[in-house]
């Protein structure tokens, strides 16, 4: 699982990822109904097209995204150890 924290990788994992599957931007604005300029704009500046959109593109390349809560991780940093059994 790669951990992605910023919109610029989260771009360059799906641009790597559609190019690994041999799938030009055309084909994904056909699968997500939005236009290849948008899908060419998207990968080259970072534009914003929207989250359901980038899911669509995340769902087509079969990325799966999953996120944790800023107070979750900082509880498991804070949590003691527990001692292992004897």
């Amino acid at each position: 699982m790669k951990e992605i924290d910023n919109e610029k990788d989260l771009v360059k994992l799906l641009k790597s990822r559609r190019e690994e599957k041999g799938l030009f931007q055309r084909e994904i604005a056909e699968k997500i109904g939005c236009t290849k300029m948008t899908v060419f704009l998207f990968e080259k500046t970072g534009r914003d097209i929207g989250i359901k959109k980038t899911l669509a593109i995340c769902k087509t390349l079969g990325v799966k995204l999953y996120w944790e809560y800023e107070e979750d991780i900082k509880k498991k940093k804070k949590a003691p150890l527990k001692n292992k059994p004897k």
